[in-house]
């Protein structure tokens, strides 16, 4: 009973931490935040800080990561995979338009084409599968085409519909398959 404590503790610091420094980001460049302003905000120490993270941008992993599972979450509930994947995904993230501006702002969109290489699978077609020696390249290359799409709508300030960026990244990669 005592490891589900600190476990749910943890759990509740992380979030703390996450939600703390996305929120900070909001009012001020990623640069300018300082691990103190986050643990003040998140009413956490920085020993808690440093126990849990070693860096900002771990930090904004795990908030990418999360939103991610937010994401598959009602996939892997209803089994419900759409036939139109990339439209799904960009509808997802029309949620997160300010979340996309803090991190083309503060140039950390890398970050969320790390993330996006973990869950880039979801959208790749089965031909690329049977290539075992691509594999690993059509994974990363689904991560950071999506990444580029989402950096490029935020820069036109959104003004592409999802269902136009979802065609444009269905014919994309099947050019390429």
């Amino acid at each position: 009973m005592y490891t589900e404590i600190l476990e749910t503790l943890e759990l509740d610091s992380r979030n703390r931490i996450r939600f703390s420094l996305v929120s900070l980001m909001e009012r001020y460049p990623y640069s300018e935040i300082v691990v103190s302003a986050i643990c003040q905000k998140a009413k956490v120490s920085r020993q808690t800080y440093y126990r849990l993270f070693s860096s900002k941008d771990d930090v904004l992993i795990l908030h990418l990561n999360e939103l991610m599972k937010e994401y598959l979450l009602p996939r892997i509930l209803l089994d419900n995979a759409s036939t139109n994947e990339f439209l799904q995904f960009f509808l997802f993230f029309a949620g997160y338009k300010d979340l996309l501006k803090i991190l083309y702002r503060n140039d950390k969109m890398y970050l969320l084409q790390h993330v996006l290489t973990r869950y880039s699978k979801l959208f790749i077609q089965e031909p690329f599968y049977r290539v075992a020696i691509g594999y690993n390249y059509a994974v990363d290359f689904v991560a950071s085409t999506l990444c580029s799409l989402l950096t490029v709508w935020t820069q036109m300030e959104f003004k592409t519909g999802c269902s136009t960026l979802a065609s444009f990244a269905s014919s994309f990669l099947e050019a390429v398959n």
